[in-house]
């Protein structure tokens, strides 16, 4: 079943399981919900939370390049630059390839440089202006959890 992109603060709410639960993600009310979707805002003080929050119920499509793009002016949008390296999605991919290996906390800067070329080999290989897909980011899971337990099998055995 194919999902429609989501591209307003009340699609990426209703995604997430609608305002009840994200009222929870974010600590707010449900009526301070109800008022960001009217604004069409989520302010960026809450982006890491609801980051962190959407993870641990499963809900790994939200990054923070989907909440630029959401509150992005539609102009912006037409053919966004593609930096050398994407270092935010890389950052943002590791965090739950970690999860992934049952190593929370482990930071990308903390792992050996082939594991973080290959980390960053994977976040640059996504299409530019598009939302990085979850298949993406299993191939990436698939590719660098076993790499991470390798990595901390020599990291005990010293």
């Amino acid at each position: 079943m194919m999902t429609r992109p989501i591209t307003s603060i009340s699609g990426l709410f209703d995604r997430l399981g609608r305002n009840v639960a994200v009222s929870r993600m974010l600590r707010v009310s449900q009526s301070g919900v109800s008022e960001m979707k009217r604004r069409n805002s989520l302010p960026p003080k809450y982006w890491f939370r609801l980051i962190h929050e959407a993870r641990g119920a499963g809900h790994y499509f939200l990054t923070a390049d989907l909440l630029v793009r959401i509150h992005a002016p539609e102009s912006d949008l037409k053919s966004p630059p593609k930096p050398e390296h994407d270092v935010f999605l890389a950052m943002n991919w590791f965090w739950s390839i970690s999860e992934w290996a049952e190593m929370p906390g482990l930071r990308l800067e903390d792992v050996p440089e082939d594991i973080r070329r290959i980390v960053q080999d994977h976040a640059d290989a996504c299409p530019s202006g598009k939302e990085a897909s979850s298949a993406a980011l299993t191939r990436a899971i698939e590719d660098v959890v076993p790499r991470l337990h390798a990595w901390r099998r020599e990291q005990d055995a010293q």
